[in-house]
């Protein structure tokens, strides 16, 4: 349902460059599992003495790249 909901919803009709998400580190089993499917983590937080794990997933590179400034937008 997650490889529908990323390709379909997010990548085709909401045209979104990557989704986010965050878990607490107690529960370490997630973290492996959103890495298994392309997640990469990006930032560690700490909340309230517990540790929040942010991780993204990028949908569309080249969208990502000029949203993030980190390619040029070339105009005609």
């Amino acid at each position: 349902m997650l490889t529908y909901v990323e390709e379909n919803i997010l990548r085709k009709q909401v045209k979104a460059p990557a989704v986010y998400l965050a878990t607490a580190e107690r529960h370490p089993w997630l973290v492996s599992i959103y890495e298994r499917r392309g997640y990469e983590i990006f930032a560690e937080r700490d909340h309230d003495g517990e540790k929040i794990v942010y991780l993204r997933k990028i949908l569309d590179e080249t969208l990502y790249r000029i949203i993030e400034n980190k390619e040029p937008i070339v105009s005609n």
